[in-house]
């Protein structure tokens, strides 16, 4: 009995062994992106795209040339390069999400909220892998749940915020920012940052008539909730600023 356990727990770990080497091969990571872009082109019922899709066991995944597309056929996000290093090991054990570097470069992000449609252009994915269970279900704990990041960095930012009901026109390029965090508690809501750096950061914001008068500071007020979260900065870096700034109702 002995001999045939030691055989299947070897027989597992060479079966493990394998199934990462043929992770790592271009031609099965080309079709795991194949299928997923497949997947999620039924599913939200709109044009993916994904140059190519590189997975370094155990914990870099790179994706690049990444094209998702709103109902309007605009762009909705491109990704030249999102390079992600994350504890898989836990994530699989189920020991928490942990990441240890984010890296985005070549980003554009287009978010639109317009007549004659008054919700979002990403509302579309919301709705696609929104539960169709209605029911209420069971609150679950998930105070245990880990959470870490430990640093971002990203580079040629474009980011377009067009709202029609909030009043909003905003857009903005970033060449560089990069942080690190040496305290991450979600839990009890604090946040160590040794060091910011942002450099290169050109931004138009237009403030105009919103089509419903906001309510945020009631609601807010209503619920009664004061807890702010403590964030230590110890040091700022800021170069090459340039932010133009109107608003229509104020004048």
């Amino acid at each position: 009995a002995g001999s045939i356990i030691l055989r299947s727990v070897i027989f597992l770990v060479l079966f493990l062994l394998l199934l990462a080497g043929l992770i790592l091969l271009p031609p099965v990571q080309g079709f795991i992106s194949q299928k997923a872009v497949a997947y999620l082109e039924k599913k939200l019922d709109t044009k993916v795209a994904l140059g190519k899709l590189y997975i370094g066991l155990p914990k870099t995944v790179v994706l690049e040339k990444v094209y998702i597309e709103d109902k309007q056929k605009d762009t909705l996000l491109y990704g030249g390069s999102l390079k992600v290093d994350i504890g898989i090991a836990d994530l699989i054990l189920g020991r928490g999400i942990h990441i240890n570097s984010v890296k985005l470069d070549s980003i554009t992000v287009n978010i639109k909220r317009q007549l004659p449609d008054t919700s979002f252009n990403f509302g579309f994915i919301v709705d696609a892998f929104a539960s169709k269970d209605r029911q209420p279900k069971e609150d679950k704990d998930t105070s245990s749940m880990n959470f870490s990041i430990g640093s971002i960095e990203l580079n040629n930012i474009r980011a377009v915020y067009k709202d029609t009901v909030t009043g909003n026109d905003v857009a903005a390029n970033l060449v560089h920012f990069d942080t690190r965090f040496s305290a991450f508690d979600l839990q009890k809501m604090q946040f160590s940052i040794p060091e910011i750096n942002l450099q290169g950061l050109t931004a138009n914001v237009h403030q105009f008539q919103p089509l419903i008068a906001s309510n945020t500071t009631a609601a807010a007020d209503q619920t009664g909730n004061s807890t702010l979260p403590s964030i230590d900065i110890r040091s700022i870096g800021l170069q090459k600023i340039n932010v133009d700034y109107s608003n229509d109702v104020s004048a």
